[in-house]
C-alpha cells in the first residue's frame, strides 16, 4: 500500500512495457487483484501475496535506423561578446522510414584542435613522434584505487591545475587510459584499471596532441586523407607497442567508407568535449519536397580564437530506445 498508486495492467499478453521518465534504477513490485483465473478453475475475487523485490537496471538503447539528412546549411546569431544565441538548419531529409522526434546538433569548442598526424595500417594508425609532446613516468603512493592513482602529496602537491586535459596514463607501460581529472595529488580515471597498483608500482604516462573521455557507444574520429576525402572511425584502444603508440580503430563508421589516413581528429558525438543542442522537430517547416528549414535558441559560449567543429544526427524516441541516423558533419574544424 506504501507503494500507491498503482498502476492497473490487464494481463493479456506477455509482455508489458513500462515507459519511465529517465534512466536508472527502478524497483518493480506486483501482485494480482481482482478476478484471478488458473488452470483449471476460477478462484473469483482475491488478491495475491507481494512477488519478491526486482530491481531492474534502466538504460537507453541507441540504434542506427534513419537515412542520414543531407544538404545541409547551418545558420548562427553570435553577439559581440562570442556568444551564440540562436541556430538555424536546413536540411534535405527523407521522412518515409519515420519522422524524427528531435533533430541533435553536436557542437565541440576546443583552444586547439585535437588533431594527430598519423600512420595508417588499417586496424590501427600510429601516432607520428610530433604529436607525442610530453612523457613521464610517477611514483604511485598509497591511497590509490583502481580509478584514483596517488601521484603526490599534500606536502609536495602537482600544479594547482587540471593536468588531465591530454595526459593518458599506464600501469602496465602498454594500454592506456585516459585521465579524466585531477587533484593537487593524484589522477583520475573515468574508466577504472583492473587491479589496485601498489605503493612503489609505476604509472607511465604521455601527453598526446589528442584526447577523447566519451563512452564507447561515441568514441569517434574523423579519419581525414591525403587528399581532404573523410571517413568516420570509432577508436577502441592506445596502446604502446614496438617503440610506437597505436590506437586501434573500427573503421567506416556513421555510413562512411573506409579511406587511407593521413591525419585523424576529434569528431564531435555525445560527451565529453561536445555540447548537444537538441532541436524539437515541432520546430521544423517542410519548405519544399523534403526540404525542412528550423532555428532554436541556443547559449554556447565561444572564447576569441576557438576551433569549433559541428555535427548533426535525427532521432526518433521511443520511450528509453532512441532510433537515429548517422552522426554527419555541418562544419569541418574552423577558428572563428
Amino acid at each position: 500500500d506504501s507503494l500507491e498508486p498503482w498502476i492497473y495492467i490487464p494481463v493479456t499478453t506477455s509482455v508489458i512495457v513500462i515507459d519511465v521518465p529517465v534512466e536508472g534504477i527502478y524497483e518493480l513490485q506486483a501482485k494480482q487483484k481482482g478476478v484471478i483465473q488458473g488452470l483449471p478453475g476460477y478462484f473469483g475475487q482475491a488478491e495475491s501475496l507481494w512477488t519478491a523485490v526486482e530491481e531492474v537496471n534502466v538504460t537507453s538503447v541507441s540504434e542506427l535506423g534513419l537515412p542520414a539528412p543531407s544538404s545541409i546549411k547551418g545558420f548562427y546569431e553570435m553577439d559581440a561578446q562570442g556568444l551564440v544565441t540562436r541556430v538555424k538548419l536546413r536540411i534535405n531529409l527523407d521522412i518515409s522510414v519515420a519522422i524524427p522526434s528531435a533533430i541533435a546538433l553536436m557542437v565541440s569548442i576546443q583552444q586547439v584542435p585535437r588533431e594527430l598526424d598519423v600512420t595508417d595500417h588499417s586496424t590501427y594508425v600510429t601516432v607520428d613522434n610530433a604529436n607525442v609532446l610530453n612523457t613521464g613516468a610517477f611514483s604511485v603512493l598509497a591511497g590509490s584505487t583502481v580509478d584514483n592513482i596517488v601521484v603526490a602529496t599534500t606536502s609536495n602537491p602537482l600544479p594547482s591545475i587540471d593536468l588531465s586535459g591530454f595526459f593518458w596514463g599506464s600501469l602496465d607501460g602498454v594500454v592506456y587510459r585516459k585521465a579524466t581529472g585531477s587533484t593537487s595529488t593524484a589522477f583520475q580515471f573515468a574508466e577504472p584499471f583492473s587491479t589496485v597498483p601498489s605503493p612503489g608500482d609505476t604509472i607511465t604516462w604521455v601527453e598526446l596532441a589528442w584526447a577523447d573521455e566519451r563512452a564507447d557507444d561515441f568514441k569517434l574520429m574523423q579519419v581525414v586523407a591525403a587528399d581532404g576525402s573523410m571517413e568516420v572511425a570509432k577508436w577502441t584502444a592506445i596502446s604502446y607497442t614496438s617503440g610506437e603508440y597505436r590506437i586501434a580503430v573500427d573503421r567506416a563508421q556513421e555510413g562512411t567508407t573506409q579511406k587511407t589516413a593521413d591525419k585523424v581528429r576529434y569528431y564531435p558525438a555525445p560527451g565529453a568535449g561536445t555540447e548537444t543542442i537538441l532541436v524539437p522537430a515541432s520546430n521544423f517547416v517542410e519548405v519544399e519536397n523534403n526540404g525542412f528549414e528550423g532555428s532554436s535558441d541556443a547559449q554556447i559560449q565561444v572564447p576569441p580564437g576557438s576551433w569549433i567543429a559541428v555535427t548533426m544526427a535525427t532521432y526518433v524516441l521511443e520511450g528509453m530506445r532512441v532510433i537515429r541516423s548517422p552522426i554527419v558533419p555541418i562544419t569541418d574544424w574552423t577558428r572563428l
